[in-house]
C-alpha cells in the first residue's frame, strides 16, 4: 500500500502484484520517501539511477524481478539506507564501491544476479552492516581484508562464485558473526586458526571451497557452532579431538577430504550432535564405542575409509 504524510508519500509497498514494465522515474520525484518495496513483481529494465535523489529512503527493496544492467554508483549518496535488496534479478557489472559510504546500511542483499569483478574493500566501511549476502553471482577476486573492520556483522554468504585466494584472517575480528559461508569458491590454503577466537560463530559453510591444510584445533574454542560444513575439500591431517568441547555441535560434514588418523572418541563429547559424515577419507582404526551415547544422533557415515 501506500503511506502518506501531508500530502507526501512516506511509503510505497506493491509487493507481489504481478506488475511488469519498468520501474516508473516518477517514483524518484517522491522526495519524502523512506521505504520502497516493489519486490516479487514482474519488473525488467534497469535500477532507476534517479533513485538516488530520494535521499530520505531508508528501505529499497526491488528483490525476485528482472532488472538487469548495472547497480547505480550514485545509491552510495543515499546516506540514510539501512536496508538494500536487489537480489534475485539479472543484473550484471561490479559492485559499486560508493555503496561504501552507507554508514547506516545494515543490509545488503545482492545474492543471485550475475555480478562479477571483485567484493570491493570499500564495503569495510559499512560501519553498521550486519548481514552480507552476496552468494550465487560471478565474483572473482579475495575476500577484502576489510570486513575484519565490521563489529557488527552477522551473516557473510558469498558462495557459489568464484572468489580465490585465502580466507583473510582479518575476518575473525567480526566477533559478532554467526555466519560464515564461501562454500562453492576457488579459494586457496588453510582455515585460519584465529577462527577460533569467534565465539558467537554458529555456522562454517566452506564445503567444495578449494580450502586445503589441516583442521585447526582452535576450531574448538568456538563455542556456539552447530553447523560445521568443510565437505569435499582437500582437507589433511587428523579430525582435532579438540571439536570434542563443541556442545552446540549438531551437524559435523568432513566427507571427501584426505582426513587420516583414528576418530577421536572426544568427538562423542558434542551430545548435540544430530549428523556426523566423515565418509570417503582416510581414517583408520575403530570406531568408538562412545558414539552410542549420542541420543539425538540421526546419521552416521563412516564407509569409504581404512
Amino acid at each position: 500500500g501506500i503511506t502518506c504524510d501531508n500530502d507526501r508519500v512516506t511509503s510505497l509497498n506493491l509487493l507481489g502484484m504481478n506488475l511488469t514494465g519498468r520501474i516508473s522515474k516518477a517514483i524518484c520525484e517522491m522526495n519524502r520517501i523512506t521505504e520502497l518495496d516493489l519486490s516479487r513483481n514482474k519488473f525488467s529494465g534497469l535500477v532507476p539511477s534517479e533513485l538516488a535523489n530520494c535521499t530520505l529512503l531508508k528501505v529499497v527493496n526491488l528483490s525476485n524481478n528482472a532488472l538487469f544492467g548495472e547497480i547505480p554508483s550514485g545509491l552510495g549518496r543515499l546516506r540514510s539506507l539501512i536496508a538494500f535488496d536487489l537480489s534475485n534479478n539479472k543484473l550484471s557489472g561490479e559492485i559499486p564501491k560508493e555503496l561504501g559510504n552507507s554508514k547506516t546500511l545494515q543490509i545488503l542483499n545482492l545474492f543471485g544476479n550475475y555480478l562479477s569483478g571483485s567484493i570491493p574493500d570499500e564495503v569495510g566501511n559499512m560501519s553498521s552492516l550486519r548481514q552480507l549476502l552476496l552468494y550465487t553471482n560471478n565474483l572473482t577476486g579475495s575476500l577484502p581484508a576489510s570486513i575484519g573492520n565490521l563489529m557488527n556483522l552477522e551473516v557473510i554468504r558469498a558462495g557459489s562464485n568464484s572468489l580465490s585466494g585465502s580466507i583473510p584472517p582479518e575476518v575473525s575480528n567480526c566477533r559478532s558473526l554467526n555466519v560464515l559461508g564461501l562454500a562453492q569458491n576457488n579459494l586457496e590454503g588453510a582455515i585460519p586458526a584465529l577462527i577460533g577466537r569467534m565465539q558467537n560463530l554458529t555456522d562454517l559453510v566452506l564445503w567444495q571451497s578449494g580450502i586445503s591444510g589441516s583442521i585447526p584445533l582452535e576450531l574448538g574454542n568456538c563455542s556456539s557452532l552447530k553447523m560445521l560444513a568443510l565437505y569435499q575439500n582437500t582437507l589433511t591431517g587428523p579430525i582435532p579431538s579438540e571439536l570434542g568441547n563443541l556442545k552446540m555441535l549438531e551437524r559435523i560434514y568432513l566427507y571427501k577430504n584426505r582426513l587420516s588418523g583414528r576418530i577421536p572418541k572426544d568427538l562423542c563429547n558434542c551430545t548435540s550432535l544430530i549428523h556426523i559424515d566423515i565418509s570417503q577419507n582416510e581414517l583408520e582404526g575403530s570406531i568408538p564405542m562412545e558414539i552410542s551415547n549420542l541420543e539425538r544422533l540421526q546419521l552416521i557415515h563412516l564407509f569409504e575409509n581404512q
